[in-house]
């Protein structure tokens, strides 16, 4: 025998009555708590499992489901376990069944000192497991009583264990999804700045064969964003979702990673085949940690010493740093008369292009640049498009995805257009002013003011 616990939500269109009637019908122990938002099930074997989960789902919106497959039912002198049910006649019902429970608790036992008096002491069959156990107590403790930290949060951390452990040791089917699905996923309850809840919207990017899932999570918000790669989206243009709670949102990049696919709750929508070959291509160049490999260089002697990884690495710079000086010498000129949108962005990030050191390599201060005025540095599409501008004669939108799709081959041009205006778009939404001031701006004005500094 099991035992099911249902975490239920929101009650649909239904009369007690009607309920009761079915409860009868079933032969199990069945205990509904509306209050704090569950149904608990003992006694149910492996067929009667899907009918007591449709019938809960005929009445409430079920949020989450634990199947307990060591639960065994003790009637000796071991914990008791004692459900009753008081019955009314479902003809005659005018209020809820009514049930009492006495439920299962461990033995606890009072504090043997001064370091036990937060807590009561729990005993456990196992000895391990009972010390941990207390010094969970004693951790949860501090964390409410001394950090203020709400019981909801404890809470949800507490879920978080039991149903990774339920995930870990019950050997159940997972649902069906597939690539390009939006499903609803659960993270569970983790560290500040990583993803965290029980039901996360996410993109299934990719399906290992081990039952790993690629997800990007997606959040309901579409402004003021923080992160620095990401892309948003509207239904139906973009995804079509299976209800109407979801309108549109933001899909976090860079927040992206591999989860089992025992997490996965259910499918709640689909993206559209250009959105999801867009958020592909954007994913493929979220993640470039090459800027952490060793790349400087010191002196000894008077000779220049690099790391036998980056030997040539230090002579291609060298030969390229002599270059660009040449080019700049050779090249400078006096800039011409600023237009309106050149005096525009001078006005909100002039302090920006003022940092900009034309006898320096335009590579190594792109990062820099970008980062003082907002704009994202972890597409390479967008930091390659100020590399190509100083190269390009005529700076428009044409020439530049030309000389990116160079760079990118495997890249569609409609793909790495589509890349630049959505990080431009992005990026304007931090200068209202700007854009009020020139509505018909882009990326490529940007780009012609910082290719004159280096011209």
């Amino acid at each position: 025998m099991k035992k099911l616990t249902i975490r239920i939500g929101s009650q649909k269109d239904f009369s007690v009555v009607s309920l009761i009637k079915e409860v009868n019908k079933i032969s199990c122990r069945i205990f509904l708590d509306i209050e704090n938002g569950f149904v608990a099930v003992e006694n149910v074997n492996d067929t009667m499992i899907d009918t007591v989960i449709e019938l809960v789902n005929n009445y409430y919106t079920i949020l989450g489901v634990d199947i307990d497959n060591t639960f065994k039912e003790t009637t000796s002198q071991g914990t008791p376990v004692a459900i009753q049910t008081v019955e009314k006649t479902a003809d005659d019902a005018t209020d809820e069944t009514v049930e009492t429970v006495v439920e299962k608790h461990s033995i606890v036992v009072g504090p043997k000192s001064e370091d036990d008096l937060i807590i009561q002491k729990v005993e456990f069959e196992n000895e391990y497991v009972e010390s941990l156990i207390n010094k969970f107590l004693r951790t949860a403790a501090w964390a409410m009583f001394s950090m203020n930290v709400s019981e909801k949060e404890i809470g949800n951390f507490i879920y978080t264990t039991i149903n990774e452990i339920s995930m870990r040791y019950n050997k159940k089917d997972c649902i069906e999804f597939s690539v390009g699905d939006i499903v609803d996923c659960n993270y569970g309850m983790h560290l500040i700045g990583e993803i965290n809840g029980c039901h996360v919207a996410a993109i299934v990017c990719h399906i290992a064969p081990n039952g790993m899932v690629y997800l990007v999570p997606v959040t309901k918000m579409q402004t003021d964003i923080t992160t620095k790669s990401y892309i948003i989206f509207n239904e139906p243009e973009d995804v079509i979702y299976t209800n109407d709670y979801y309108i549109g949102g933001t899909a976090i990049l860079d927040k992206a990673k591999y989860v089992h696919s025992a997490r996965i709750n259910n499918v709640i929508g689909r993206t559209t085949p250009a959105f999801f070959e867009k958020l592909l291509y954007m994913l493929a160049h979220t993640f470039d940690f090459t800027d952490c490999l060793t790349k400087t260089v010191r002196e000894d002697d008077g000779l220049v010493v690099a790391t036998e990884e980056t030997t040539d690495e230090v002579v291609d710079a060298s030969i390229a740093t002599e270059k660009t000086t040449n080019e700049v010498v050779k090249n400078k000129a006096t800039a011409k008369k600023a237009n309106g949108a050149e005096t525009a962005l001078l006005e909100v990030i002039g302090f920006a292009f003022d940092k900009l050191d034309t006898s320096k390599k335009v590579e190594d201060q792109i990062d820099g640049f970008l980062t003082d005025i907002g704009m994202t540095v972890t597409e390479r599409m967008v930091t390659q498009s100020f590399v190509v501008a100083c190269d390009i004669k005529k700076i428009n939108y044409e020439n530049v995805i030309l000389a990116l799709h160079e760079q990118f081959p495997k890249v569609k041009e409609e793909i790495i257009k589509n890349i630049l205006k959505e990080a431009f778009k992005n990026w304007l939404e931090k200068y209202p002013t700007l854009a009020e001031k020139c509505p018909k701006i882009s990326l490529m004005a940007v780009l012609k003011v910082f290719a004159k500094r280096f011209a």
